[in-house]
């Protein structure tokens, strides 16, 4: 669990899930008694254009909803990699999707390619759960929340008949995080 104040931003285009992912992740940290903030904006068409949510987990109040260097950026494509990799705090984290993504220099900041929309394609047959196979990984790459947390969370936001295949996504996740180093 975390004992300060962490920035997340994840980054993609509409259709991915970005905004849902920001959602569960803040969701999960509600879940696991943290104070949390979410915010998202797309480009002037929703799917198929630039999008990002904003996520803050802390366990004291949250003064500034807005996250100006992230700590993490989870980014799914290759225009949120370059708008926002710049911005990334140093000794911040950069995962991104590595069929989508290729990462440029980045000092002072540690990336991790994971292959989430090729294993959801592969292992579900459904490339939508991308975002929650990233987020698994994410979440236990980085042990800010528990699993349980995120299960909640799904259990929460998501419609019934989709929870078991989202479950599953994050379980997928989670066995991806072990391949990261």
């Amino acid at each position: 669990m975390i004992k300060h104040k962490i920035g997340i931003l994840l980054s993609g285009f509409g259709g991915q899930g970005i905004v849902l992912a920001g959602q569960i992740l803040g969701q999960a940290g509600v879940v696991s008694g943290l104070q949390a903030a979410q915010s998202s904006s797309y480009g002037s068409e929703a799917r198929g254009s630039a999008c990002k949510s904003e996520v803050i987990l802390s366990p004291n109040p949250i003064i500034y909803p807005r996250v100006l260097k992230p700590d993490i950026l989870y980014v799914m494509s290759q225009q949120g990699y370059d708008r926002f990799a710049p911005s990334v705090a140093e000794n911040g984290r950069i995962y991104y999707d590595d069929s989508m993504v290729k990462p440029g220099d980045s000092s002072g900041v540690k990336k991790f390619g994971i292959p989430a929309i090729e294993t959801a394609t592969n292992e579900i047959g459904r490339k939508i759960v991308g975002n929650i196979i990233f987020l698994g990984a994410i979440v236990k790459h980085t042990g800010i929340l528990d699993i349980e947390a995120l299960d909640e969370a799904l259990k929460q936001s998501l419609p019934e008949k989709i929870i078991d295949m989202n479950i599953r996504a994050l379980r997928l996740g989670y066995m991806l995080a072990d391949n990261l180093g």
